[in-house]
């Protein structure tokens, strides 16, 4: 079978924030935001990709509003507890941090997840895939690995049944004709923590959730899954320069407001975000977890969503994920 999904996943949704680097680091409060604090719910654990890459951005937009903002974990059931959550917080003051997984599960949860109850606001940033391993595996890249699997099968840790890691790892063993196990864990930080206790032989996730284990040694990074290596990546091959073709990217902690929610908040939040984003200082914090600031409004979300969901469901039909009707 070929996947070569979406090779523009990481990059297609490119915008040059030149023009906003100039923007002054100025306080932006408006009275559309009129509560005391401000809520961001992240459908997973603490210490998962988005629950780490939300934190770190969180401050800059309680400086961008002059208040507090509150990152509010609520997860469960692969992700759809948070979002659900979501649609009863519709004063425009919380707003949710979606990926892969959300979008997928219009097609891999019973019942399926509505998109039509969101409005999307935002997608800051896009991220690719790194398959890892245990600092004491045989492998040490990933077309070492997949000559092993292909003769022994593996198992993936991933997080959760019907998410991106789970997409991510069913993809990388369906073009590479290996037959694999795939053990779902509470989020990318449960996946992780069974491949450090040797349950599982491998991860697939965003290097956001394993940079602490790979920069620490305990962890190897053997591929990822970019068209073309970049800066960020350095010192990781992509798995088409192993001879893999193997290109995907997550949905990179999209954000998304309840569909109830006034279109003048949807316009507030866009602009607020778009310039907590322009922030040098945070753009590099956020390169230096390995995360590419890629700011995509409203509208343009809307017609990527649109444009890549034809695209998933055949992937998830094809991966036999498929659970709606």
């Amino acid at each position: 079978m070929h996947h070569s999904l979406l090779p523009g996943l990481v990059a297609s949704a490119a915008l040059s924030l030149t023009a906003l680097a100039a923007t002054p680091a100025t306080t932006h409060a408006s009275e559309v935001f009129s509560q005391s604090e401000v809520s961001i719910v992240v459908p997973w654990s603490p210490g998962g990709r988005t629950d780490v890459g939300t934190r770190l951005w969180a401050p800059y937009l309680e400086s961008e509003l002059g208040k507090p903002v509150v990152v509010l974990n609520r997860p469960g059931g692969g992700g759809m507890v948070g979002v659900r959550d979501l649609l009863s917080m519709d004063d425009g003051h919380a707003i949710g941090a979606f990926s892969l997984s959300q979008i997928l599960s219009q097609w891999t949860k019973v019942p399926p997840l509505d998109m039509s109850q969101y409005k999307p606001v935002a997608m800051p940033f896009s991220l690719p895939f790194v398959l890892v391993v245990d600092k004491d595996a045989p492998w040490q890249d990933a077309a070492e690995f997949v000559a092993y699997a292909q003769d022994q099968r593996v198992t993936f840790g991933v997080s959760g049944s019907g998410t991106s890691g789970h997409i991510a790892a069913a993809t990388l063993a369906s073009v590479s004709d290996i037959e694999a196990r795939f053990a779902p864990y509470d989020g990318d930080a449960g996946a992780v923590t069974a491949l450090l206790g040797k349950e599982v032989e491998a991860v697939t996730a965003p290097m956001v959730s394993v940079v602490q284990q790979v920069e620490a040694g305990e962890l190897r990074a053997l591929g990822v899954s970019l068209e073309h290596g970049d800066e960020l990546h350095e010192g990781i091959p992509t798995f088409k320069e192993q001879g893999i073709d193997f290109v995907l990217g997550d949905f990179g902690g999209a954000l998304y407001l309840p569909a109830t929610v006034s279109d003048e908040f949807v316009e507030e939040w866009e602009q607020v975000l778009e310039r907590t984003f322009a922030d040098p200082e945070l753009q590099q914090r956020l390169a230096d977890m390995y995360i590419q600031t890629d700011f995509v409004g409203a509208g343009e979300l809307e017609a990527l969503v649109e444009e890549w969901n034809p695209h998933f469901e055949q992937l998830v039909e094809d991966l036999g994920l498929r659970l709606a009707p």
